[in-house]
Order: C-alpha cells, then sequence, then structure tokens
C-alpha cells in the first residue's frame, strides 16, 4: 500500500492509502462543475440539503447558474465512477454502509485516528485515479459530528473544492500560451500588467484616461482596468456610490451601460492581498439591448499610489455564462503593479 505523498498545501498530512498504478492515468470525465457524490441511501438523506447549500452556490447572471452541481450515486456504482473529475465520498466512520467500507478502505491508519479523535474531517487529493481529478473525503466518528462539521465549516469546503477547480483553469487557460510581449508593454507604459492568455487583444488603451480595455469575442468578454493618482479613498460601502464610478468608466468603451441597482450587491473583500470592495451583479444597455454579469473591484495600491478599479463582464445571450466569468477573474487576479509609479 502506498500513502499519497502530494498533498494540497493546507492541513493534510495524513492520507490516503491505495494499490499503486503503474499505467499513466486516463483523462478525467465529466464536467468541472459536476461533482459526482458517493452516498448511502441514509447519508443522502441526512447531508444532501447541507451538501447542495455548500456547493450548489448561485452566480449572479440573468439566469439561474450554479458554480458545481451534485450529482448523487450508491456505493455500488463508485468503480464506473472513480474516474470522474470531481468526486466526493461522504458518511460517518460508525455508519454500517458502504461507503463507510469504502472510506475505509482508502484512509490510512493514521488517517482514520484522527477522524476518532474528532481532530480532521476532511481529505482532499488530485489525480487519483484520473487526470485533472479532486477526490474529497468528508468524515467524522458519527453523523451528529459531521453534520456539525458540514455546518460550521461550509464555507472551507466550499473554498478548497474552488480552489482546485480554478487551478484546472488556471492551467488550462494559459496552457495555449501566453502573450508576454503585450503583458511587457503593459507593464512598460502604465506601470502594471494581467497575464495574457492566448486570444485577448487590447481593444483600447488611453494613458491620457488611465484606461485600458481587454477583449475577447464569440463570446464577447472583457476586461478594463481603470486608474487615478492617490488622494482619498472611499471608504462608503454604498452600492449606489460604486455603480455610478462604474457607470461613468463604462463610457469610456461601452456608451450606455448601466448597473441593473436591484440585482447588483457590493460587500467588502480581497483583491490579492488588497482590501478591496467589490460590486457584483448584472449590467444592461437598453439602446442595444444587451446585458450580462459583471464583477468590479476598487481597491488602493499603495506602492504605486493609485486608486484602481479592475473591472470583468461578458455578453453570451447563447451561453452558460459562470464558466466564462471564471475565466476572466482569473485572469484579473494576475494583476499587479510596478513601483514607484512610472511617470507619464
Amino acid at each position: 500500500m502506498n500513502l499519497i505523498s502530494k498533498w494540497l498545501p493546507v492541513y493534510f498530512s495524513l492520507g490516503f492509502a491505495f494499490l499503486g498504478c503503474s499505467h499513466p492515468l486516463p483523462q478525467g470525465m465529466g464536467s468541472n462543475h459536476e461533482i459526482v457524490v458517493i452516498a448511502d441511501s441514509l447519508e443522502r438523506h441526512l447531508f444532501e440539503k447541507q451538501l447542495r447549500h455548500i456547493f450548489e452556490k448561485q452566480v449572479p447572471t440573468p439566469q439561474v447558474e450554479r458554480v458545481f452541481s451534485l450529482d448523487f450515486q450508491q456505493p455500488q456504482d463508485f468503480d464506473f465512477y472513480r474516474q470522474w473529475k470531481n468526486l466526493l465520498l461522504i458518511s460517518s466512520l460508525g455508519s454500517e454502509g458502504a461507503t463507510a467500507e469504502l472510506m475505509k478502505s482508502l484512509l490510512t491508519p493514521k488517517a482514520l485516528k484522527k477522524v476518532e479523535e474528532a481532530s480532521t474531517y476532511i481529505f482532499i487529493k488530485k489525480d487519483v485515479w484520473a487526470k485533472e481529478q479532486v477526490l474529497m473525503v468528508l468524515t467524522a466518528k458519527d453523523n451528529q459530528a459531521l453534520k456539525r462539521k458540514l455546518q460550521v465549516r461550509a464555507s472551507e469546503i466550499f473554498e478548497l473544492m474552488e480552489k482546485c477547480l480554478d487551478q484546472k483553469i488556471k492551467a488550462w487557460l494559459y496552457a495555449k500560451g501566453e502573450q508576454r510581449k503585450t503583458e511587457k508593454q503593459l507593464r512598460e507604459r502604465f506601470g502594471w500588467m494581467v497575464r495574457l492568455p492566448a486570444g485577448y487583444k487590447i481593444e483600447k488603451q488611453s494613458a491620457d484616461s488611465n484606461f485600458v480595455w481587454i477583449r475577447k469575442r464569440n463570446p464577447d468578454r472583457w476586461l478594463f482596468v481603470h486608474w487615478e493618482n492617490l488622494q482619498e479613498a472611499s471608504a462608503t460601502i454604498e452600492k449606489e456610490y460604486w455603480a455610478k464610478r462604474r457607470d461613468q468608466t463604462c463610457q469610456l468603451c461601452y456608451q450606455g451601460d448601466q448597473v441593473v441597482l436591484p440585482l447588483t450587491e457590493v460587500n467588502r473583500a480581497t483583491f490579492g492581498e488588497r482590501k478591496a470592495v467589490r460590486l457584483e451583479g448584472i449590467w444592461e444597455n437598453r439602446a442595444k439591448l444587451a446585458g450580462g454579469p459583471f464583477r468590479t473591484w476598487f481597491f488602493v495600491d499603495s506602492p504605486s499610489g493609485r486608486a484602481f478599479m479592475v473591472d470583468i463582464a461578458l455578453c453570451a445571450p447563447a451561453f452558460d455564462k459562470e464558466p466564462y466569468l471564471r475565466h476572466l477573474e482569473i485572469i484579473a487576479r494576475t494583476f499587479s503593479t510596478l513601483k514607484p509609479n512610472p511617470s507619464r
């Protein structure tokens, strides 16, 4: 039996044990956004509602879309689904069902002991039986303890699976090439850059307006960056204030775009290591009969002495929106600045 050695960098010094394979792994099956849940009927009845609450988070788009969708399957079908991209096993160790027995065969004695001691409840590993696979195990000593973990650790569980999703998507985005020459031009001219995958083009750039618009078509999606010299940063969390800021900046690329206030939310967030205000919701352009989802981050970059707005949005009537928003956010979060602020 081999102990899986390459752990995700959080708190996984324990592990799975299984017979090693000498042949290359097959490509993972299913969608990046689908999670196959292996659970006995009793555990499904006990935990399905909580699991759907954790993973099936709605994304603000004109239609209802979710980050993940759950597909519940019985443990006797595990061999068929073991090569799925996202695989979740859930059961308490005290259960008499087949899923508990499966988990006990996968986890090492040390891992099982930690579960019994209530010091560990989650295990996660990549590429166990297939490429691009994420295997997550949620367990506890008994069902009551597991239910409490799902309640208390809901955000942590979701973020771990979403982080794995982002890593897969990021690798795919940049596998087809990266526009390093364009990145260098942004760095040298404006003092900031984002990593640009193949296919994205600078639609407009203006040193006078402190504005760069990056775009890709089919479907139409874009990212723009606007900045100004830092004078006094606003500490307000008022939605109308930040929506007006976005509406004004959008005139530099799309005249007539407006934030739909009732379908938009504002909250405090982070952008990299910076504190930010995040505006997320729906934009519309009534003259062009267009609209779609957007996300905007407003933040101060103290080293460069500037306040930035980084915005992502798309207009994709015939497409699911969440995957493209995720692509854009992954690109946006590669944003970095130089110091000091270059002279214009």
